[in-house]
C-alpha cells in the first residue's frame, strides 16, 4: 500500500521507462539533517565568570514586547514624596529630534504690527494716523515686556511695531507744527 502523504513521483507517460535513480539523493530510510542545527565539531563558549548575574542586568531586552505605553520624548513622570513639593520632580517634555521647539508668537506683537501699519495708511484718510501711530507704539512696548517675562516669540515684530508707531507720530507732529507755522505767518512764505 502506498502512503497517502507521500506525494506522487514525476509525471510519466504510459509505456515510458522509469528513470534511473538519483546517485547522490540520500536513502529513503535515512533520517533529515536538522537544518538549524550547529555544524560538527562547535562548542559553546563558556559563561563569562566575571558577567553579572541576571538578577543585576541594567539593560533590558529590546525585544521584549512593551508594557506599558510611553510618549515618545517625554520623561517618566515620578511621583513626590510625603515631604516634597508637588512640581519638583516633574521633568519638562523633551523635543526627541534636537531642534528647538517654536514659541508661540505673543498676540500684542502682531497688534502692534497691524496697527502701526494701518497708521500709515491713516496718514492719507484725514489724519487717522494721528491715533493710530501712538497706540501701535505703546501695543509694541507692551508686547516686548511681556515677551521678555514669558519667553514667547514675536520680539521683532514688536519692535517693528514700536518704529513705525514712532516714525508715523513723529510725521504727524512735524505736520501738524509745519500747518501752525503757516497759519501764523499769514498763510505766505515770500
Amino acid at each position: 500500500m502506498t502512503d497517502p502523504y507521500q506525494p506522487p513521483g514525476p509525471y510519466q507517460p504510459p509505456g515510458s521507462t522509469p528513470p534511473p535513480p538519483d546517485p547522490y539523493a540520500p536513502p529513503a530510510n535515512s533520517p533529515q539533517p536538522d537544518p538549524y542545527a550547529p555544524p560538527a565539531g562547535y562548542q559553546p563558549t563558556p559563561p563569562d565568570p566575571y558577567a553579572p548575574a541576571a538578577a543585576y542586568q541594567s539593560s533590558p531586552d529590546p525585544y521584549a514586547p512593551a508594557t506599558s505605553y510611553q510618549p515618545a520624548g517625554y520623561y517618566q513622570q515620578q511621583q513626590p514624596g510625603p515631604y516634597a513639593p508637588a512640581g519638583l520632580y516633574q521633568q519638562p517634555p523633551v523635543n526627541p529630534y534636537g531642534y528647538a521647539q517654536p514659541q508661540p508668537t505673543e498676540g500684542l506683537a502682531i497688534a502692534s504690527l497691524v496697527v502701526s501699519c494701518a497708521a500709515v495708511l491713516g496718514l492719507c484718510f484725514y489724519g487717522i494716523g494721528v491715533i493710530l501711530g501712538p497706540v501701535g507704539a505703546i501695543l509694541g512696548h507692551v508686547a516686548r515686556k511681556r515677551i521678555a517675562r514669558n519667553g514667547s516669540g514675536g520680539a521683532g515684530m514688536a519692535l517693528a511695531g514700536i518704529l513705525i508707531g514712532w516714525i508715523v507720530t513723529g510725521l504727524v507732529v512735524l505736520a501738524v507744527a509745519a500747518i501752525a507755522i503757516y497759519a501764523i505767518a499769514g498763510g505766505n512764505f515770500s
